[in-house]
């Protein structure tokens, strides 16, 4: 009977996994626009007066995972939301301080002591290269998906955004700038969730605990 209960409750989180986002999506979008306006940062400042986009973050580039013109704070905003798309990738946004880096990351519903549902840490994921094809266990091991959105993969959106001759590529450049910015900033918001420092999986179906999903802005 407790090994019919278990697999059923397993099945709940494999189906679920939406309940691994720290906030409601449209939260964390919100936490990154508030975050990118002045005077809250310089973004909007150093975008005018050292790159020469004389509307700030309201100067507008072709959009990455919405599609039409959108603002610096709107890409920004995007990559927040983004970041847990697909439901897979959300597996990689936990991280016990109290564990070794490389065992940092989600290690829950052990049976027989071993962790079915793991992920990488987000310490390490934010410097992961080849996010798009890591695999994370559910417990049958998936692709995290999504794309990669490192801090490296900024840095070089940021310098093609800068010295490529061609304005479209300048351009596209800029905004998967902005929108990895907006995906790297989901993981410090995550990291201010309880459940995201625990490894506590918190899952809807089970009663999600963690008040602090419902928080509005």
């Amino acid at each position: 009977m407790k090994g019919t209960v278990n697999f059923l409750v397993l099945v709940l989180l494999i189906v679920n996994c939406s309940a691994l986002d720290a906030y409601d999506p449209v939260t964390h979008r919100e936490i990154a626009h508030r975050a990118a306006r002045p005077p809250v940062s310089s973004v909007d400042d150093v975008l005018k007066s050292e790159l020469g986009l004389k509307e700030g973050i309201q100067e507008t580039f072709p959009g990455i995972s919405e599609a039409g013109q959108r603002t610096v704070e709107q890409l920004i905003g995007d990559g927040a939301l983004f970041e847990d798309v697909p439901n897979t990738r959300s597996l990689n946004h936990f991280h016990n301080p109290l564990r070794p880096w490389g065992e940092a990351g989600l290690r829950t519903f052990s049976v027989l002591g071993v962790p079915l549902l793991r992920g990488q840490s987000s310490v390490l994921w934010q410097q992961n290269t080849s996010q798009d094809t890591t695999f994370v266990s559910t417990p049958v091991p998936l692709l995290s998906g999504g794309g990669n959105w490192s801090w490296q993969d900024a840095r070089r959106h940021y310098l093609n955004a800068l010295t490529h001759p061609n304005k479209l590529d300048r351009d596209t450049a800029f905004a998967n700038t902005f929108e990895a910015l907006g995906r790297l900033t989901h993981l410090p918001q995550d990291a201010s969730v309880p459940a995201h420092v625990r490894n506590d999986l918190h899952p809807r179906p089970l009663g999600n605990p963690d008040w602090t999903e419902g928080w509005k802005l």
